[in-house]
């Protein structure tokens, strides 16, 4: 799955994202997900929020892809 973060608030899941149920979640798996973004997106956001019910354990800190090859990394609060 690749999903982007909601611009000014930085949501990747829940809130904004509601669509994909903790349940979805736990069946793609953490590990299946690529998260992507404009840089000049993520200089407004300090960190980034997944706001879901999930059994899985979540990294603290995940890669976001900023362009081809480029990346930067952000704390993710659950």
């Amino acid at each position: 799955m690749i999903i982007s973060p909601i611009g000014g608030q930085g949501f990747l899941l829940g809130r904004g994202n509601k669509q994909i149920s903790g349940r979805v979640f736990d069946l793609i798996g953490f590990d299946n997900i690529i998260i992507v973004s404009t840089e000049e997106k993520l200089n407004d956001i300090k960190d980034l929020y997944i706001d879901i019910n999930t059994s899985k354990k979540l990294p603290e800190y995940v890669r976001i892809l900023t362009g081809y090859g480029y990346f930067k990394i952000k704390r993710l609060v659950h």
